[in-house]
């Protein structure tokens, strides 16, 4: 009995063991691919800002800032002014003064451009009234126009238009001789309002606008305003002739212009012709020539000078 326990136990531990090295030598299945793990993705640590964030450094510009014209600027004696008055971009120093003398006023008008290129001009002599503008008669060639306007002795009025040339090379003058700024208005309006000084009817003012281009002084206006606030009627002395104006403000019937009437200047496109209103009201044209020989000069009406045909004052 006790062999057949043994040989049993035996037996048991032996299927055992045979078991345990089976089990070792088999491979396990393999087991699904995971992936390796991974530290959570983080930005590249970065420093703290020291201060506020900045723009871009930008240059620091060598020029003040240039002034804008809306209308016109005028200069301040004394005082340096800053346009682009050449459209270069560069800003422009221009500078009026005004020193007073014992017994007038001595002016002056200095330009120097950003490119280098500079003016000056004296205004001395019996002066007494000075004024300078800066305006743009014309905005389409990017360039400003400087504006002198010097009054003297006899109460005579010049304007002074500065401009620089095309290339930048120049400060060009143009002089409008026996003209004065009354005012300056924007160019798709009328332009700049001269007074201008006439001896046509007798020595008197008369409004009219300009503006400069290239070549000068250019008038807008078709006809010119007399000041007549201070302007007394002419007393006819000689008889000649007219013509109505008629309903449609053309050129009507031909008149004759009594002596004794008297002849107030209205109008004139200060060439050919010559609006005036007669004694009673009456709206006349009349039709004159400038003519400046060696025998005759002044204003001839009919063939005529005017001084024989009215009492036409003149200024000394």
């Amino acid at each position: 009995m006790n062999k057949k326990i043994k040989a049993a136990a035996f037996l048991a531990a032996l299927i055992m063991l045979v078991s345990v090295f089976a089990a070792c030598g088999k491979k396990p299945a393999p087991a699904e691919p995971t992936a390796e793990p991974t530290e959570a993705v983080t930005e590249a640590p970065t420093a703290a800002p020291t201060e506020e964030p900045t723009e871009e450094p930008t240059e620091v510009p060598t020029e003040e800032p240039t002034e804008e014209i809306d209308r016109f600027a005028e200069l301040t004696p004394g005082e340096e002014a800053r346009f682009d008055i050449d459209g270069d971009g560069l800003a422009d120093v221009i500078l009026f003064t005004a020193e007073e003398q014992e017994y007038d006023t001595a002016y002056t008008i200095s330009i120097r451009l950003g490119n280098g290129v500079e003016y000056h001009r004296d205004f001395s002599g019996a002066c007494y009234y000075g004024v300078a503008f800066v305006t743009d008669c014309d905005p389409g060639d990017e360039r400003c126009e400087v504006l002198v306007c010097i009054g003297s002795e006899s109460s005579d009025y010049d304007t002074v238009a500065l401009r620089v040339n095309a290339d930048r090379t120049k400060v060009e003058e143009f002089e409008k001789g026996g003209s004065s700024i009354y005012d300056i208005e924007p160019l798709d309006e009328h332009g700049m309002l001269m007074f201008l000084r006439t001896d046509l009817l007798g020595t008197t003012e008369v409004l009219g606008y300009y503006t400069v281009t290239d070549e000068g002084f250019k008038p807008v206006s078709e006809e010119f305003n007399f000041v007549s606030d201070w302007l007394e009627p002419r007393k006819v002395t000689v008889e000649f002739k007219a013509h109505l104006i008629d309903e449609n403000g053309e050129r009507g019937d031909e008149v004759t212009v009594l002596p004794g009437d008297t002849v107030k200047p209205l109008f004139s496109d200060l060439e050919t012709w010559v609006k005036a209103a007669l004694s009673d009201g009456t709206v006349v044209v009349i039709d004159f020539e400038y003519v400046n020989t060696d025998t005759e000069y002044g204003y001839y009406i009919g063939g005529v000078n005017q001084d024989d045909l009215m009492e036409i004052p003149y200024a000394d």
